[in-house]
């Protein structure tokens, strides 16, 4: 959100900085069973602030417990369910730096439910995903 001023030259100032919690800026959510999401990565402001790696459940019908961090904070990321019911998170920053790919994160990590734990893919992606990337899961592989 932010403050516009059209006076003489005009000017655009950041109302507030969002907190670093689970309802942060530009992170990603997964609804990964009936009723169950998990929320990952984000950052506080939408350019030149750190993402984070924290993750959250929201259960329709529960309170919202923790998911457990990522290895890596990520911010525009993207994630995708895998028929396992695992979930896969693919791409983001971890530093906001809209409109390029610096500080990439070129590993996925993968979050199972039922050990609620982070698991690192050592192999790197070899083109960065950042800013409007998308991940499907598709039939083939």
């Amino acid at each position: 959100m932010y403050w516009i001023n059209l006076a003489g030259n005009g000017v655009i100032v950041p109302s507030i900085r969002r907190g670093d919690d689970d309802d942060s800026m530009c992170g990603n959510a997964v609804m990964y069973d009936i009723g169950k999401i998990l929320t990952v990565g984000g950052a506080p402001d939408y350019n030149l602030a750190n993402g984070h790696n924290r993750a959250y459940i929201i259960d329709i019908n529960q309170a919202t417990p923790s998911a457990g961090n990522m290895v890596y904070p990520r911010y525009m990321l993207s994630s995708s369910v895998l028929p396992s019911g695992e979930v896969v998170v693919v791409g983001g920053q971890e530093y906001v730096e809209i409109f390029t790919d610096y500080n990439a994160v070129m590993k996925a990590e993968v979050w199972s439910p039922v050990t609620g734990t982070w698991t690192l893919i050592e192999i790197e992606i070899s083109i960065p995903r950042t800013y409007h990337s998308v991940a499907i899961l598709m039939k083939d592989g």
